[in-house]
């Protein structure tokens, strides 16, 4: 853990800062950059009670300063059920492409547990490394706030995201598990299978199981699976599962078992020349 946290002095003359910030927000905000919880990456777990012992606040009004720092300054990000908080742009003033930071980052960042900020972080990283200026997407704040907020008027809208947030958190995982860290070109393109596609996630997930296991364990390879899965009409995990199964039994010598209304359906091994 590092001892100290820079504070750069152009944060007194930023516009935003001097603008939009109450006293109280700078005095908040300074605290969520150097309290001792913060890391390497930028994104920590804190929980609204600790905070409130550590800046002699009551917690009902730390409750209010987040929410404020992420609905009106969106300057950070907090998840009320996993008690993380991430903090936007934060590798402008804490990162650089030494290979012991980007280690330090790497290492740190398999132990967020919010799938999208895990993301956020190892994008933002990548970008990093290659030199581009423009930020990473940045997670969406739907479905993070505290139970405690107003209802929002795109309270409908937020469960839809939260839903597809969820979802790509599920393929973000299973990615991170067969492949390793994930980079937002890949993230995009499991979103395109999925909703432009139509291909089912379980089965987006399967094909990455099935890369790690035939020793391959590479995006390319899973695409290559999911390719050869639509060009013979196989969306779900129960059509793969079943594909599957009929290029098994057939490897054995034994008759297939499946129904007569699929009996003529290509089997995905056969696209790969295995049978």
């Amino acid at each position: 853990m590092a001892t100290y946290r820079q504070i750069y002095i152009s944060f007194w003359s930023d516009t935003k800062v001097c603008d939009d910030f109450s006293p109280e927000d700078k005095y908040f905000y300074i605290y969520l950059l150097t309290n001792p919880h913060t890391n390497i990456c930028g994104c920590y777990e804190i929980s609204s009670s600790q905070m409130a012992q550590e800046l002699g606040y009551n917690e009902e009004s730390v409750k209010k300063l987040l929410r404020r720092m992420e609905q009106t300054h969106d300057v950070i990000r907090y998840n009320w059920q996993k008690k993380e908080l991430l903090i936007l742009n934060w590798h402008k003033y804490n990162w650089t492409k030494s290979p012991k930071m980007i280690s330090a980052v790497r290492a740190v960042a398999q132990y967020i547990k919010t799938d999208e900020y895990r993301v956020y972080i190892l994008s933002t990283l990548e970008r990093t490394i290659n030199g581009q200026k423009e930020p990473a997407p940045q997670p969406a704040a739907a479905g993070t706030l505290s139970p405690a907020a107003p209802a929002q008027p795109a309270a409908i809208t937020a469960h839809q995201k939260t839903d597809e947030e969820e979802t790509m958190s599920r393929m973000v995982a299973s990615y991170e598990q067969n492949i390793g860290p994930i980079k937002r070109a890949v993230f995009d393109a499991m979103r395109t299978w999925w909703l432009s596609k139509g291909v089912e996630p379980d089965m987006i997930c399967a094909a990455m199981d099935e890369a790690a296991m035939q020793n391959a364990p590479n995006w390319t390879y899973a695409e290559g699976i999911l390719r050869r899965c639509l060009s013979a009409g196989i969306t779900t995990l129960a059509g793969f599962r079943a594909d599957q199964k009929h290029f098994q039994s057939k490897r054995k010598g034994g008759t297939p078992a499946a129904p007569a209304d699929q009996q003529e359906e290509p089997s995905l091994y056969a696209a790969f020349g295995m049978n």
